[in-house]
C-alpha cells in the first residue's frame, strides 16, 4: 500500500493540490457532488485513469495512484454507487433467505445470519434478508428479479415455500445452505451431517453403549434425514439392532426434545444421539427428572455446538457445526458464480463437523490411556469452573 504523507509528494503535485485548494472551494459554492471528472481535472491525468487508480487496477503508478488519492481525498470524493452498479451490471447486495421464527439467539438460524452478514461486509457488499414465510408482494418480487440484488444464499430450512422454490429458477445466482431434497443443480454448503452423525455414534458405541436411541429432527428436514441415516448406518457396522422403539422424533425444539425423551425412557436406553442440541436440553432435563444419572446411566450427545451446550450441567457433548465457515463459504460460492466463473465454482462444499468431547458422554475405558487422546475429528474439552445452571434451561 502506497503511504501518504509531505515526503511522496512532488513538486508538481503541490502545485496540483493547491490548485485543488482554490477549486475546492470553489466546488463548494456550487449544489452537486464532487465527481470523477473533477479528480481527474485536478489530478492531471484522465478519467480512466483516476477510475483504475481508485480501484486498485493495474497499470497505475504509484507516484499517480498516490496522487489521485490524494486529490479525491483533499476533495472529498465518493464514489457513485448507483452509476457503479450501472457500469457494473451488479446492485452490490446479496439476498439471504431464512425461515422466520427462527432467529432467537440460541439457534442456529441466528449464528448463520451473524456469519453471512460479517461475510458481505467484509466482501464489501450490503446484504437484504427475507424471511421464508412472509411471502412478498408481486411488485417486490419483481424488483427482485430485476436487479434488487445479485444473488441470493437459501437457507435450505427455508424451502417448502412456493416463492423461495421460484427463487432457484430465477435470473440470479443461487446458493443453498443445506441439501435440497430432490435439486442437485444448485450449488450448496453443508456440514458433513451424516458422517458427523456417524462419528457421534460410533463414540457412543466404543464408549460401552449398547442401546442407543435416537431424537429425530422435523420429518422434512434434509439435515435430519441424512443425521438418521448416518446414525443407522454406524448402528449397523457395529452390529447392533435399529430398535424402532428407540426412536423417536421431535422439532428441534427444547420441549420436543424433552418429550421425546419421557417417552423413550421407559426403554430404557443406555445413550442418546439428539439430532441437535435444543433437543438433547430437553432430554436432559427428562432424564433427570426420570431419577437417572447423565452420563452414568445414559450417555448423551447432541449436534450443532450451541452456546448452551456449554451452559448445561453436566456440559453437553456435540457436534460441531462452524457456522462461521459455513457462512463464508455460501457468500465466496456466490460471488465466484457472480465473478462468471460457474465451471470454477463447487457443486457442493462441504464443512466437516467434529466431535466437542465434554461431559454428558463417558470415556472409552477400552482403549486405555489413549482415551484422552481425541482422534483429529473430535475436540476434548476439559471441564471449567463455572456457576451450576439450575431449572429448565432456556434458550435465551
Amino acid at each position: 500500500m502506497c503511504r501518504r504523507g509531505p515526503s511522496r509528494v512532488t513538486a508538481r503535485e503541490q502545485g496540483v493540490l493547491t490548485r485543488a485548494t482554490i477549486d475546492e472551494a470553489e466546488l463548494g459554492m456550487k449544489p452537486r457532488p464532487v465527481t470523477l471528472d473533477d479528480v481527474a481535472r485536478m489530478s492531471g491525468v484522465s478519467r480512466a485513469t483516476v477510475s483504475r487508480a481508485l480501484n486498485g487496477q493495474a497499470k497505475v503508478s504509484a507516484d499517480v495512484r498516490a496522487r489521485v488519492q490524494i486529490v479525491a481525498d483533499r476533495l472529498g470524493y465518493r464514489p457513485n454507487t448507483a452509476a457503479r452498479s450501472l457500469a457494473s451490471g451488479r446492485a452490490g447486495v446479496l439476498g439471504l433467505v431464512l425461515p422466520t421464527g427462527h432467529l432467537t439467539t440460541a439457534t442456529y438460524e441466528a449464528h448463520l445470519l451473524e456469519a453471512i452478514v460479517d461475510a458481505t461486509t467484509d466482501a464489501g457488499l450490503g446484504l437484504m434478508l427475507w424471511t421464508a414465510q412472509s411471502e412478498p408482494r408481486n411488485a417486490v418480487r419483481e424488483r427482485f428479479r430485476t436487479g434488487l440484488v445479485d444473488g441470493v444464499v437459501v437457507s435450505a430450512i427455508a424451502l417448502g415455500s412456493s416463492w423461495v422454490e421460484g427463487l432457484l429458477d430465477g435470473p440470479h445466482p443461487c446458493v443453498l445452505v443445506g441439501r435440497h431434497a430432490t435439486r442437485t443443480d444448485v450449488p450448496r454448503v453443508e456440514v458433513t451431517n451424516e458422517a458427523s452423525a456417524s462419528a457421534a455414534v460410533e463414540h457412543l458405541v466404543v464408549s460401552g453403549a449398547e442401546r442407543i436411541a435416537i431424537i429425530l429432527g422435523p420429518a422434512d428436514r434434509t439435515d435430519a434425514a441424512d443425521r438418521q441415516v448416518g446414525y443407522e448406518r454406524e448402528l449397523i457396522r457395529h452390529g447392533l439392532e435399529v430398535d424402532r422403539r428407540l426412536v423417536e422424533r421431535g422439532e428441534f425444539t427444547i420441549d420436543s426434545g424433552y418429550d421425546a425423551m419421557r417417552r423413550l425412557v421407559a426403554h430404557r436406553p443406555d445413550a442418546v444421539f439428539a439430532c441437535n442440541d435444543l433437543m438433547a436440553v430437553g432430554a436432559m432435563r427428562a432424564i433427570s427428572e426420570a431419577g437417572l444419572a447423565v452420563p452414568d446411566d445414559i450417555a448423551l450427545i447432541g449436534f450443532d455446538d450451541l452456546p448452551i451446550a456449554r451452559q448445561t450441567t453436566p456440559q453437553l457433548s456435540t457436534v460441531r457445526q462452524d457456522v462461521t465457515a459455513i457462512g463464508r463459504a455460501a457468500v465466496a460460492v456466490l460471488n465466484g458464480l457472480l465473478g462468471g466463473n460457474p465451471q470454477e465454482t463447487p457443486t457442493v462444499t462441504t464443512i466437516e463437523g467434529p466431535l466437542v468431547l465434554r461431559e454428558t458422554t463417558r470415556p472409552i475405558a477400552s482403549v486405555g490411556a489413549d482415551a484422552a487422546n481425541p482422534k483429529p475429528d473430535e475436540v476434548r474439552e476439559e471441564s471449567a469452573s463455572r456457576t451450576p445452571v439450575t431449572g429448565s434451561p432456556s434458550t435465551d
